[in-house]
């Protein structure tokens, strides 16, 4: 059977479905660039974005990358606190087990300019970017709950971590050096 599309927002009330869910995550929850960078992969792409998103975000020691490579050198960069995430799935009561894949809205609602979910408006920008806009600002937009089990999913799928973190990767690595000196000291 067929996963039921959800687009998550920070309105997104609790939700009631009969089976598993595909998350379409709107861009309240992250931010997105394209940048032409100097590099053959996604992975390499990937290691230069901290530096990219610093002056348009202060948490970059707590976010999580991902890349889309669109052409040569071009990439599609998305910046995201798993936390938050997490935190609006959890607001929706929507259990983890039940979540098939979670995406980016921005690859997803492509083929609507404009659209309305949760008395909240988007829209693509000139750049092909889909931003949050003030409600005043756009009249006519389609309601996308109307059409959203229409929407073919691409394979660009969501990275995040569906749990929340008791503590930081940071106090790991901490915790794994002093295992790891105390296991040295006594060979």
């Amino acid at each position: 059977k067929e996963a039921q599309k959800i687009f998550l927002t920070a309105n997104t009330k609790a939700i009631n479905f009969s089976n598993r869910v595909d998350i379409i995550v709107s861009p309240e929850f992250y931010w997105v660039r394209k940048f032409e960078i100097p590099v053959k992969s996604e992975a390499q792409a990937r290691h230069v974005l901290p530096t990219l998103f610093e002056d348009i975000v202060d948490e970059n020691n707590i976010l999580t990358y991902q890349v889309i490579k669109l052409e040569e050198k071009q990439f599609l960069c998305f910046a995201y606190n798993n936390k938050k995430i997490y935190e609006a799935i959890k607001k929706s009561n929507i259990p983890t087990s039940s979540i098939s894949s979670i995406y980016f809205a921005q690859n997803e609602c492509k083929d609507f300019k404009s659209f309305e979910v949760d008395n909240t408006k988007f829209m693509y920008t000139s750049e092909g970017i889909l931003v949050k806009v003030p409600n005043n600002l756009l009249q006519d937009t389609m309601p996308l709950n109307q059409v959203i089990r229409n929407i073919n999913l691409s394979s660009y799928k969501l990275q995040i971590k569906l749990y929340n973190d008791v503590l930081n990767t940071k106090y790991y690595y901490y915790l794994f050096s002093i295992f790891l000196i105390l296991i040295l000291m006594n060979i």
